[in-house]
């Protein structure tokens, strides 16, 4: 069976095994799947760009650790509830007030 040469260029390398890798590394759903969504990039300059993003993330891991995003929660269904007026909970204030707290460390 015939295969577009995209398709056997990202088996080569493993393409699949290294998304898998990533996506086992973020913290919520939404950032599982934008992960799972990642192919490589073909605008060179947008490379560039996600170089340089990627060279100064990993420059500030190395000087200030890592990001504390363990009290992160998804709060989409929360937010959207209250941009449509509704009410929300005290275990749903909670989970946004929690991973608001996180966002100011």
């Amino acid at each position: 069976m015939y295969a577009p040469p995209w398709e056997t260029a990202l088996s080569s390398l493993e393409w699949g095994k290294i998304v898998a890798r990533l996506s086992g590394h973020a913290s919520s759903e939404p950032g599982r799947a934008l992960c799972e969504a990642l192919f490589p990039g073909v605008d060179l300059e947008a490379i560039r760009i996600s170089l340089e993003e990627n060279r100064d993330g990993r420059r500030m891991l190395l000087q200030d650790g890592a990001l504390p995003l363990a009290g992160v929660k998804e709060i989409r269904e929360e937010v959207e509830k209250a941009v449509k007026g509704a009410s929300l909970s005290p275990q749903e204030l909670l989970r946004i007030g929690q991973t608001a707290r996180c966002t100011m460390m």
